[in-house]
């Protein structure tokens, strides 16, 4: 924070937005911020903030316009500005820290953050509907967050040239991505809340500093292994349509330690999928449509230490095997499944034979005739 000084500039711009001239504005506005700056070189973290929703052009804010404010590490701006003007942010060599988040930015062109040594960007909760290749060339951003825009597509080459380790472009409106569009040194990934339906494995070559991706809230009715992604450590595939996995699925993960595939329309854990014997540490299956686990998940699974598998329409002779797994290895489970399965007052899994077949085939045709029903008790 600043040691001299230090002060929030809340700016009042509703009038200068009821000003007819742009000159005017801006002369208004440097003359008004000159007053409030002056004296406060030391000034580590500055607050911008309007009072107005009305949208106001960015040109407000010259080259020069921080330039009494040189050493200012975090600049935080929410004047739901809607234009980038280049050259803005040149003064500030110490900024670490760029929030404009909360605007009306409707795209990102080439040069709009070029050159900038910052760290962390955030753009979040804007109108950003697209990005132009260059943006962020020559940039040493670390962290950049997206989130909650309207972007529909991610173009080659959009984020492949900036020294990113963070990427957030969750609740978006993205339904393509291309090849190589993101920076190779990505180590978190986060694609969720979008409208994504089939990922190319091209889109993660070369990733391979990946350790979290987060593709959750989509619409994939599958996963296959992306060959790249020898260090991903969280998977989240949550939230989506999945009810098939693939053979080698997961195969290529050798360090992927937790894997999220709840809230699917899984019916069946394909034991092909994974590597024997797998890393995977913690497994959430939690709401799907599982009446079954293979009859050598204990062999597959011999590194797991907690299993969230409520909310799936079991077999009960398949629901034993399980149960002796989770006692066996001591297997963490959640709380309250452990409830729902222990306390007796709902039903938890579906009588048809006396023993488990381990067939998905046959344990297809039984469980749709009692699904809604067994899991109507089932609250967590």
């Amino acid at each position: 924070m600043c040691p001299i000084k230090c002060f929030r500039a809340v700016v009042l711009l509703a009038l200068l937005v009821e000003l007819d001239q742009v000159e005017s504005r801006v002369h208004v506005f440097a003359k008004f911020f000159q007053v409030l700056v002056k004296g406060s070189p030391s000034c580590k973290s500055l607050v911008v903030q309007s009072d107005t929703n009305r949208g106001i052009d960015y040109e407000v804010y010259s080259s020069d316009t921080f330039q009494r404010v040189p050493n200012v590490e975090n600049l935080y701006i929410v004047n739901k500005i809607n234009t980038l003007v280049p050259g803005a942010f040149q003064q500030l060599q110490q900024l670490h820290t760029l929030n404009l988040e909360e605007n009306d930015l409707p795209e990102l062109q080439a040069g709009d953050f070029s050159d900038l040594q910052l760290s962390i960007l955030g753009l979040s909760d804007n109108n950003i509907s697209s990005i132009e290749a260059q943006t962020f060339a020559n940039s040493s951003i670390d962290s950049i967050d997206l989130s909650h825009n309207r972007l529909s597509e991610i173009p080659a080459r959009t984020l492949d040239d900036a020294l990113l380790t963070q990427l957030s472009l969750a609740d978006n409106q993205i339904a393509r991505i291309a090849e190589r569009a993101f920076s190779v040194g990505l180590v978190r990934l986060d694609l969720s809340g979008n409208r994504i339906r089939d990922v190319p494995l091209t889109i993660f070559e070369n990733l391979f500093a990946l350790r979290h991706l987060n593709v959750s809230r989509n619409k994939l009715p599958t996963l296959a292994s992306a060959l790249w992604l020898r260090n991903l450590e969280v998977l989240d595939a949550s939230h989506n349509s999945i009810r098939l996995l693939f053979n080698g699925a997961f195969e290529d993960y050798p360090k992927l330690r937790d894997l999220r595939l709840d809230h699917n329309e899984l019916l069946y854990l394909n034991p092909a999928s994974f590597v024997k014997p797998s890393p995977i540490k913690e497994l959430n299956l939690r709401r799907n449509m599982l009446t079954f686990l293979p009859a050598d998940a204990p062999e597959i699974f011999p590194n797991l230490r907690k299993l969230i598998y409520g909310g799936n329409p079991w077999s009960c002779a398949c629901l034993v095997p399980v149960e002796n797994f989770i006692k066996t290895a001591k297997i963490q489970t959640d709380p309250c499944e452990k409830n729902y399965f222990t306390d007796g007052k709902q039903a938890v899994c579906l009588t048809a034979y006396s023993s488990c077949f381990f067939n998905e085939t046959l344990i297809l045709l039984e469980h749709p005739v009692m699904f809604t029903s067994l899991l109507a008790g089932y609250q967590c």
